[in-house]
């Protein structure tokens, strides 16, 4: 399967950079390397308020602006990668950023 343009050159960089390929590494390298780079999605965004939800089995974590008042739209992220490397706290900032923009 094809990779679109812009992910397709972050990986050509990653591997001309010389990262070792996700399929040599452990999960244990491959976890710490994915928090190792949250810090490149910026600061926290701290207007929002996160709730964590664990319904039949699976973990939820809800994000919303602060003070919020009324319905609101949802917006649904999946992460496709089952949270095998990756997990809440990899993509913690960028549902923070959703939320609050």
């Amino acid at each position: 399967m094809a990779l679109e343009k812009g992910i397709a050159e972050l990986v050509k960089d990653f591997i001309a950079a010389g990262r070792p390929s996700s399929r040599k590494q452990s999960i244990d390298d491959r976890r710490a390397g994915y928090i190792a780079s949250v810090v490149l999605a910026g600061e926290t965004e701290t207007r929002v308020s996160v709730e964590d939800i664990h319904l039949d089995g699976m973990a939820f974590r809800v994000f919303s602006p602060l003070n919020a008042q009324g319905e609101l739209p949802p917006l649904i992220y999946y992460h496709g990668g089952c949270f095998i490397s990756g997990e809440f706290a990899t993509h913690d900032n960028q549902l923070r950023q959703l939320a609050f923009y």
